[in-house]
């Protein structure tokens, strides 16, 4: 990682920030979305030597899917698994009982 002094004379000026991940299970997901987005072949523009710059063209239609679908998809999955999705599920589940009018 850069961890030079940015140009601060720029309006938006980029600030760096680094901690270690320590928690196995959160590495794990942070890679699998560095992966996503290295992996990304849709959106990307290559630089040559020579300055200018090639859009990266999708080999097959599973390469075409843009990575902000991938993450979305990804994200859904584990929210599907996780424990407090389903205690809503459940509680959707149940009819809800119809309170009398007086």
């Amino acid at each position: 990682m850069d961890l030079r002094r940015q140009d601060c004379t720029c309006p938006h000026a980029l600030s760096i920030v680094i901690t270690p991940i320590e928690d196995a299970e959160l590495q794990g997901k942070l890679r699998e979305m560095l992966d996503v987005q290295l992996n990304n072949k849709r959106s990307v523009w290559e630089m040559d030597s020579d300055g200018h710059y090639t859009q990266r063209q999708p080999k097959n239609e599973l390469e075409g899917v843009p990575a902000h679908e991938v993450l979305i998809d990804l994200a859904k999955k584990r929210l599907a698994k996780s424990p407090t999705a389903r205690k809503k599920k459940k509680k959707a589940a149940k009819p809800r009982k119809k309170r009398k009018r007086n």
